[in-house]
């Protein structure tokens, strides 16, 4: 059997439980995970080294502020010192197409700081509404900046903790080899000198470069609690949040007008409305805020279990699915690229179909992942290849999900979709021939997971349209829910649950005068694979 290395506790030879009795999340040190921090976890902790860490953050910003404020032009090295951080790589978590590299923060963030801190969020730090300032407020109001700049941010601004809590780590449970000493660049600020300083750190090594670890319980997934798209989804019951008369009256009388639209708006059009109102008011996202603040229980329960959730997908669920792959010879192919390819699909097809390897795919609430999380659990399960495996590479042409490479002149493009995707018959017929010539190759798989018979007579029409049935280089994949066989009744006593679903679904795309359900759901721009699975038994 082959020695499993996937996550820190793999490559480190320490159980896994070592880590998670620690209470770090273990990381992939093969690609990033879709987890992050979110310093609204650290003011709603009840654990005051947390609650330090977040008044050092705001600290850190209100300083910024000031320098923004007092500074009509700032000077090149001071955006490089003051206001450019890179991404912290080595915690080996965030959003990085593949690998662990991100952008981080540059000139770009510096130029939006300075726009926001000398304009709307001139009062940063001096809030009346909010029982704290919180870095998120710009995400909020601010274009341009996203979950990535939360993640990037707070890494650095609390890196000395991080280093410390890995210091610790290290000592107790890694062996001498593993570690070394390295200095650090940009820790702490000093205040007093308005200079970062270095610091040396003792820390397990990987790949000749320092790896970190975080604590769970900082750590959040998908959106920060505090986010631009969590405002917009709730702006209908933000009246109830505002105790400001005058503010209240003003959004009552834009939702009101919205209603009563003889012509209904588009998503995009409400969106635009609601975002012009919060320009023009960005006191609104206070009110926000301190509605999250006053419920920040419910913060720390559903961001702890997401990731949770998390960790049962690309940690433990990960495992499970290596020992049966590596049974069933997934990690023994020594084969061309294609043909590499081709092989080990089918066992995760036989894996996913017929030994429970779905469950990969579907979230503690039922829902179906996103393709981008299906996407990492399959690039984590490819360990052990003598190939190059890179997720989401784009050559210019837009970004594929895989290239399994071995060298220049051996090259294949790996697409994986949900059968529900929207784009799906413009994925098959343009993506992978596209990607193929970007990559300087002629050889591609499409891989296309679908739920149940609907889905697949769906993809089965959309092959047929464009004379791809045959084709041996898509594979289609049952990811629905199975049924134990305690439970599976006989099939004359089985409904038709998935067709009567579809039909309901078209009657109600026709009374809003849509085709059918696919219409209905691109006028919303509604991904269909975002939506719950209907589970019946």
């Amino acid at each position: 059997m082959n020695n499993i290395c996937i996550h820190f506790s793999d490559f480190f030879g320490i159980e896994p439980e070592v880590v998670e009795n620690y209470g770090a999340f273990n990381i992939s040190l093969l690609a990033d995970m879709p987890v992050f921090i979110d310093p609204f976890k650290l003011f709603a902790s009840n654990k005051e080294e947390y609650n330090l860490l977040h008044d050092e953050i705001i600290k850190y910003l209100c300083f910024l502020r000031d320098y923004c404020i007092s500074h009509p032009r700032i000077e090149n090295w001071v955006l490089k010192e003051l206001f450019s951080f890179p991404e912290v790589k080595n915690l080996y978590m965030g959003f990085s197409s593949f690998g662990n590299q991100g952008k981080g923060l540059g000139q770009k963030f510096a130029k939006i700081l300075y726009r926001y801190f000398t304009g709307p969020l001139k009062d940063f730090g001096r809030e009346e509404v909010t029982k704290s300032s919180h870095l998120e407020k710009l995400c909020v109001i601010a274009s341009g900046v996203g979950r990535d700049f939360v993640s990037d941010f707070s890494a650095n601004l609390i890196k000395r903790f991080l280093l410390a809590y890995t210091q610790d780590f290290a000592r107790n449970h890694l062996k001498e080899g593993q570690c070394d000493y390295r200095t650090i660049r940009k820790v702490y600020f000093d205040y007093s000198r308005e200079l970062w300083q270095d610091e040396k750190f003792y820390l397990p090594i990987f790949q000749n470069d320092y790896v970190l670890l975080a604590p769970e319980d900082i750590l959040t997934r998908d959106e920060t609690w505090i986010s631009h798209s969590g405002l917009i989804r709730n702006f209908y019951r933000l009246p109830q949040a505002v105790e400001d008369d005058v503010l209240r009256g003003k959004l009552n009388r834009l939702l009101e007008n919205i209603q009563c639209r003889s012509v209904k708006l588009s998503v995009e059009e409400r969106h635009r409305i609601m975002n012009g109102f919060l320009q023009e008011h960005p006191d609104l996202a206070d009110w926000y805020i301190k509605d999250l603040e006053d419920n920040k229980e419910q913060a720390l329960l559903e961001t702890g279990v997401r990731v949770k959730e998390a960790e049962e997908i690309f940690v433990k669920g990960t495992r499970e699915a290596f020992k049966y792959l590596d049974a069933a010879g997934f990690y023994d192919v020594k084969l061309t690229s294609i043909e590499e390819a081709r092989i080990r699909i089918n066992h995760f097809k036989q894996f996913v179909e017929n030994n429970d390897g779905y469950k990969l795919f579907y979230g503690r609430d039922g829902r179906k992942l996103p393709e981008e999380s299906v996407q990492l659990a399959f690039r984590l399960l490819w360990y052990g290849s003598n190939k190059d495996v890179n997720r989401e590479v784009n050559n210019g042409r837009g970004p594929a999900d895989f290239k399994i490479s071995y060298g220049n002149g051996d090259k294949c493009i790996i697409e994986i979709k949900w059968a529900s995707n929207s784009k799906l018959k413009d994925n098959l017929k343009h993506q992978p021939e596209i990607y193929a010539k970007a990559n300087m190759t002629k050889d591609k798989i499409s891989v296309v997971l679908y739920t149940s018979d609907s889905e697949l007579s769906k993809t089965e029409k959309i092959l047929h349209d464009l004379g791809m049935s045959l084709n041996p280089n898509i594979v289609l994949i049952n990811a629905g829910k199975k049924m134990s066989a305690s439970n599976v009744k006989k099939e004359e006593d089985l409904f038709d649950y998935d067709a009567e679903i579809a039909a309901l679904c078209n009657d109600l795309a026709k009374d809003m005068e849509f085709p059918d359900i696919d219409d209905l759901l691109s006028e919303l721009k509604i991904d269909e694979s975002e939506m719950p699975n209907l589970d019946f038994e």
